[in-house]
C-alpha cells in the first residue's frame, strides 16, 4: 500500500494541531470552487448540523444514503412521471413493482407494529409469586 508511513505519521501530529489544519483547507477548498463567501457559510451551517447530530446520536448511514442517492431518485421519479403522464399508477404497473411497494410497507408497518408490541408486553408483565 502506498503512502501507509505518511498516513501513520499524521495520526502522530497532535490533534490542536491537526484540526484547525483540516478546517482551514476545508474553508480554502470550499472558497476556491465558486469564489464566494456563501459557500463557506453553508460549510459553516453544514458543521454545525453535523456536531449537532453527532451530539444526538443519529446514525449517519440512512443520511449518507439520502444524499447520495435521493438526487438520483429524484431525476428518475420525474422521467417515470413525464412518460406516464403524470399517472402515479405507473408506479403500481408491474408485478414486480407491486411486490416492491407491498415488502416496503410490510416493513414499514411491521416494524411499528412489532414495536409498539414489544412496547406494551414491556408494560403489562405480571410477576408472577
Amino acid at each position: 500500500l502506498p503512502l501507509v508511513g505518511v498516513w501513520v505519521s499524521i495520526l502522530r501530529i497532535p490533534l490542536q494541531v491537526l484540526l484547525p489544519c483540516i478546517v482551514l483547507y476545508a474553508l480554502i477548498g470550499s472558497y476556491s470552487v465558486r469564489n464566494t463567501i456563501f459557500d463557506l457559510w453553508v460549510l459553516v451551517g453544514f458543521g454545525v448540523l453535523g456536531y449537532f447530530l453527532r451530539k444526538l446520536k443519529f446514525d449517519l448511514a440512512p443520511l449518507i444514503l439520502a444524499i447520495v442517492l435521493g438526487p438520483m431518485i429524484e431525476r428518475y421519479f420525474r422521467t417515470a412521471l413525464f412518460l406516464s403522464r403524470g399517472d402515479l399508477a405507473i408506479f403500481l404497473a408491474s408485478p414486480i413493482s407491486k411486490v416492491i411497494w407491498g415488502a416496503g410497507l410490510l416493513a414499514v408497518v411491521g416494524g411499528g407494529l412489532l414495536r409498539g408490541l414489544r412496547a406494551l408486553a414491556r408494560r403489562t408483565r405480571v410477576p408472577v409469586d
